[in-house]
């Protein structure tokens, strides 16, 4: 199992994996939301949106392609519809009131993400996205939204001294909760070797926007 899998089947089932990200895109996105309809957490990890969707009163579809975290989220939640499966590959009903999707990058891919995006909503549905994305690139990343019919209403970039931070507090809450496993450090590795050179190159966006006119 690689190792974002094992981190986000820990993620599953802990709560403490929770980041201070994680709690601004909830802040951002809950306080617009409606209280009734449907929504969707495409590659749901740990499912903190698909959780907090549904304690707002949405009913909830959280995906994730790996089996061993959709598994460790069906032992811990009830009443959470959770299915196995890439985006691309869901064949199910297609139109939520609420989507978020986070992690994806400005590449050959983001053009497949904004896609689906808009294809999986409608005029009104609001849309959480958190995103990679090069400094260089920030204007293309607004108008890729824009050219998808996603209206931007806020934005909040995660600065790099605070991605660096909430990741050191989750190296230390893994090392307080899962001491001297493969995955506390194999995420040591990760802090000292591939942060520094993520966050130098690229910052983290997290959008709130709407389908269509806002």
């Amino acid at each position: 199992m690689a190792r974002f899998d094992k981190l986000m089947t820990l993620a599953a089932t802990h709560a403490w994996m929770t980041t201070p990200v994680h709690s601004r895109a909830i802040a951002l996105l809950i306080a617009s939301v409606p209280t009734r309809g449907s929504a969707v957490d495409i590659g749901c990890g740990g499912a903190v949106f698909a959780r907090r969707f549904r304690e707002h009163g949405l009913s909830t579809l959280a995906l994730d392609s790996s089996g061993a975290v959709c598994d460790a989220l069906r032992r811990v939640t009830d009443n959470l519809d959770i299915q196995c499966t890439e985006a691309k590959y869901y064949e199910g009903p297609k139109s939520f009131d609420v989507i978020s999707c986070f992690g994806v990058e400005l590449s050959e891919s983001f053009a497949e993400h904004l896609n689906i995006l808009r294809s999986w909503g409608h005029t009104g549905t609001h849309i959480l996205a958190g995103d990679w994305v090069p400094e260089s690139d920030e204007d293309k990343y607004i108008n890729a939204y824009d050219e998808a019919g996603i209206r931007i209403v806020k934005r909040h970039v995660v600065e790099e001294a605070d991605w660096v931070d909430f990741e050191i507090q989750l190296v230390r809450k893994i090392k307080a909760k899962a001491p001297g496993t493969v995955l506390h450090r194999k995420m040591e590795d990760y802090l000292q070797d591939v942060l520094p050179e993520l966050v130098r190159e690229q910052h983290f966006s997290i959008t709130y926007g709407v389908i269509g006119e806002v």
